[in-house]
């Protein structure tokens, strides 16, 4: 009897030792992968941050050399202020054909399938141009897949209309 009480207290104390270890280990794991997201997050947002800018600096090479075509030198001339470019809707499909514009959208997590139905999206306004400012807004809400407040705030857009 006295030898299955010590048995029973030493599988006791094992399997404590065995949990313990099993226990810092998965600790020390998740601190790991917590760092390894915060480098991610980081890196990701340097990324988009870059893309994005690259993306902007070719649309307004793009548009200038449109505006330079069309003979609209003043326009061509006034690209460098992003508030003040403007492209209509047969420049913008012109814009997001160039094979430089596909392959930034790509990258950043953007399906161009039909460049002219998407100039609607852009234009929020409705005015038949479209800002630099609200390109760059409509590009980050278009990033990725569709979540579920996406569909959510369509709906209550929706109930909004319906209510007027």
């Amino acid at each position: 009897t006295v030898f299955v009480a010590f048995m029973i207290v030493v599988i006791f104390g094992l399997f404590n030792i065995i949990t313990a270890i099993f226990v810092e280990s998965t600790i020390s794991g998740l601190k790991h992968n917590d760092t390894k997201r915060k480098y991610a997050q980081q890196y990701e947002l340097e990324f988009v941050k870059m893309k994005l800018c690259s993306l902007v600096s070719r649309m307004q090479i793009l548009h200038g050399r449109l505006a330079a075509v069309s003979g609209n030198e003043a326009e061509a001339e006034d690209t460098r202020d992003l508030r003040a470019v403007y492209i209509e809707e047969d420049e913008f499909i012109e814009i997001l054909e160039d094979d430089e514009v596909k392959r930034l959208m790509t990258d950043l997590d953007i399906s161009l399938y039909n460049p002219g139905g998407m100039f609607d999206t852009f234009d929020a306004d409705c005015d038949g141009k479209v800002s630099m400012l609200d390109f760059v807004q409509v590009i980050m809400k278009l990033r990725g897949e569709p979540q579920k407040n996406d569909i959510i705030g369509c709906l209550v857009s929706i109930h909004n209309l319906q209510d007027k």
